[in-house]
């Protein structure tokens, strides 16, 4: 049976997404002038049909799988793929409201992973449960009996 992990973006980023860009749309031609306030209605609609598109652009490109002894971690176009016997240590990364997670490798170089992870727009309450489930699927997948060893 083959061991497989997704991690994405939490799921309030599909509530707070739209409610940011309705926010900011309306708020944008007000203050240019380009409507009163009486006539924001059709721009806030308008940003939130954009923030929905932002937020499924985001869950549909952003993630990280754990598969046969190798994590694959994309974040829109940029994708790579680590071998998870390379993988050293995990860390979990803290910066104000922001918080991701890294894995150090074997070579010295530290790859910050797209997911799972929070920021100060979409947090992720689920977080620490994350990060240990993402920790045990990377030990099991690169243990003894895992695929990178079967070799």
């Amino acid at each position: 049976m083959r061991d497989v992990s997704t991690f994405r973006p939490p799921r309030s980023t599909f509530l707070i997404l739209p409610a940011l860009h309705g926010l900011c749309w309306a708020a944008a031609v007000v203050v240019t002038g380009i409507s009163t306030f009486e006539g924001t209605p059709p721009w806030i609609f308008g940003g939130l049909f954009s923030g929905l598109l932002h937020a499924a652009l985001q869950w549909a490109t952003t993630g990280v799988t754990v598969a046969d002894g190798c994590i694959t971690t994309r974040n829109l176009f940029w994708v790579r793929h680590i071998a998870t016997s390379e993988i050293e240590a995990v860390h979990r990364l803290r910066r104000d409201r922001w918080r991701g997670v890294s894995v150090a490798l074997v070579d010295g170089t530290e790859v910050v992973l797209a997911a799972p992870s929070a920021n100060a727009i979409a947090l992720n309450p689920h977080f620490d449960e994350d990060v240990h489930r993402l920790c045990a699927t990377i030990a099991l997948s690169s243990g003894p009996l895992g695929p990178a060893d079967e070799h």
